[in-house]
């Protein structure tokens, strides 16, 4: 099994590898099983920790699943647990794991479960683990809750800053659209001026070369309102922010 496919950090899987251990030795001390399925009964109240983090229910369902099978062979009084403390342990890490990162539906099914789980200890200690997982459930919500709040102030941080600088942007292309405006429709009206003054301060201008003039100030005063209806859309895609640049398609 490849533990990197299931996105378990090293920590948890030195955690298993201890649950385990300890299990399967220590597992005829308190329950009477024979030798050859001590180590898979083992293994399945442990081992799941390490695919946690990718399939939090499923893990958390076969530690569960463990716990109930071993408890009609509890043999030991002394031992006032339904099965090992390593079950436990692993129990409480899968149940974490399902708060924390599951859906809504999984984490009431996990909580309310784990909870008439516990209510199949000796009498003795039934209440004292009920209210220790009902605890243990309440500090993981709040946990989840404080880890999500976070992410939202983060969230609404990042897009703070996403619209500061598209502002900034827009307002540089502003300037530079105001610059484009200066510079180009100075230019084109001064060929306009040129265009139609021109008959009137040279001499021997025939009307064919009169009519050139007056083409091309005409030319150039309709290049001049293109000039100013681009620039006009570049400055308003600006103030609203569009990306898209003019005649894309």
């Amino acid at each position: 099994m490849s533990v990197r496919r299931y996105g378990a950090p090293g920590l948890v899987v030195l955690f298993a590898g201890v649950l385990f251990t300890v299990a399967w030795p220590t597992y005829h001390l308190t329950h009477s099983l024979h030798p050859a399925i001590v180590p898979l009964i083992a293994a399945a109240g442990t081992w799941p920790v390490i695919t946690a983090v990718r399939r939090p229910l499923a893990s958390w369902l076969v530690v569960a699943a463990s716990c109930l099978v071993s408890l009609p062979f509890h043999e030991n009084p002394d031992y006032a647990l339904g099965w090992p403390v390593a079950f436990h342990l692993a129990l409480a890490f899968t149940l974490a794991v399902v708060v924390l990162r599951g859906p809504a539906r999984d984490v009431t099914v996990a909580v309310a479960a784990t909870v008439l789980l516990m209510a199949l200890n000796p009498a003795e200690v039934v209440v004292g683990w009920i209210v220790g997982t009902l605890v243990w459930s309440a500090f993981l919500l709040l946990v989840r809750w404080l880890l999500a709040s976070r992410r939202q102030v983060r969230t609404e941080s990042t897009r703070a800053t996403e619209q500061s600088q598209l502002r900034v942007m827009a307002e540089e292309r502003n300037r530079l659209v105001r610059d484009l405006h200066d510079v180009v429709a100075h230019q084109m009206s001064m060929i306009v001026v040129q265009a139609q003054s021109a008959p009137y301060r040279l001499q021997g201008v025939t009307p064919s070369v009169h009519a050139e003039f007056d083409s091309i100030a005409d030319t150039a005063r309709e290049a001049l309102n293109q000039v100013r209806e681009l620039l006009g859309v570049l400055r308003s895609d600006a103030e609203s922010g569009a990306t898209t640049p003019v005649g894309a398609d």
